[in-house]
């Protein structure tokens, strides 16, 4: 399943839970990340770095959750979305329209919303999509492809066991 759609007009609301400060913490250790992840590509070094900002903006989302403060804006946006690889791949790009710049602005950075509110839709797409394939293959064969996989892998794991056993009782471990 292979498809694509551009231009479509989509409502979502964007709901932000912490207090201002912890939103700015958030922020400023994804942007050090980035930094840090760039500066790692190109001479070596930062890795560790951006490790250590992904672990800070990790503590600071943990400790948001807690926060008593949310704020909520709800926004037109245009999508454009494309599907490959029957669910496997998929993009979005989102752009936030109209007055609501300004409105997302004042709650989270619009970057920052634009790349959250393309990561939600694109994985929500993709577990619609699995969901509908694997009812699909049920509904024509009477396969569950969830019981299928795990039964292979049990098969797999009995078969390298016993591989192992063999190999023991040979002497060749």
């Amino acid at each position: 399943m292979n498809f694509s759609l551009s231009g479509l007009k989509c409502k979502v609301q964007i709901d932000v839970t912490g207090t201002a400060a912890q939103l700015a913490g958030m922020v400023a250790a994804d942007t050090a990340a980035k930094i840090a992840g760039k500066a790692a590509g190109y001479l070596g070094v930062g890795a560790s770095l951006a490790g250590q900002a992904q672990a800070f903006k990790d503590n600071l989302h943990a400790s948001a959750a807690d926060g008593n403060e949310t704020k909520s804006v709800v926004v037109d946006i245009n999508l454009d979305l494309g599907v490959r690889k029957a669910g496997e791949e998929v993009t979005t790009a989102v752009s936030i329209v109209g007055d609501a710049l300004d409105r997302v602005d004042k709650v989270i950075p619009v970057k920052t919303a634009t790349i959250w509110v393309e990561q939600a839709i694109a994985n929500k797409v993709k577990e619609v999509i699995t969901a509908w394939a694997k009812e699909t293959v049920k509904n024509k064969t009477g396969v569950d492809v969830d019981r299928a996989k795990q039964a292979a892998t049990q098969a797999k794991d009995q078969a390298k066991d016993l591989a192992d056993q063999a190999k023991a009782k040979l002497g060749l471990s």
